[in-house]
């Protein structure tokens, strides 16, 4: 029976951002936080014994570690934008 706040359940809450899945409205995370959050699937997905939810917790791995790939090309583009934008001001 699903009970909210116990077992599985506060194990997956403590991932990740607050509210992230119910459009909490948080600032977009830095490429390292996206990071830490998939590295604490994987703890969780390794100290589990069922392997539906450690399944699970390592798809939900992967999309974190998809969302820091993500952010990082977003923070390149944007370095490389500035790049010549200061080239015309020096």
């Amino acid at each position: 029976m699903f009970v909210p706040g116990t077992g599985l359940f506060a194990k997956l809450d403590s991932i990740g951002p607050r509210n992230a899945l119910r459009g909490g409205g948080e600032a977009m995370r830095s490429a390292t936080d996206y990071r830490r959050f998939a590295r604490q699937s994987r703890r969780l997905a390794a100290a589990l014994s069922e392997p539906a939810d450690k399944r699970a917790l390592e798809l939900m791995a992967k999309g974190w570690d998809k969302a820091a790939d993500k952010r990082e090309a977003m923070q390149r583009s944007q370095e490389q934008e500035k790049q010549p934008a200061e080239a015309d001001r020096g």
